[in-house]
């Protein structure tokens, strides 16, 4: 994954990946889940999209936790400024 977005760092902390049970592929789209992570004042969530390609993703503070929607199968999630 790259390490840094428009110049600014990036920390990947969490790739995880979903698969139907009867397939060895991760599914690229699947229904929208919430992912939750601890929140680090002052830094960002971003993810990794199907073309490898650094993305901002939004989300709250809910509490000390960053909370995000997705529906990617398989995305990389990391903290940035």
């Amino acid at each position: 994954a790259p390490t840094s977005h428009n110049g600014k760092p990036i920390t990947w902390i969490n790739n995880f990946g979903v698969k139907k049970s009867n397939n060895t592929r991760y599914e690229s789209t699947v229904p929208e889940y919430t992912i939750e992570v601890d929140a680090v004042p002052g830094k960002k969530l971003y993810y990794l999209d199907e073309q490898n390609r650094v993305k901002s993703l939004p989300h709250s503070v809910v509490g000390s936790k960053f909370e995000a929607k997705l529906n990617l199968g398989d995305p990389a999630i990391g903290i940035g400024d």
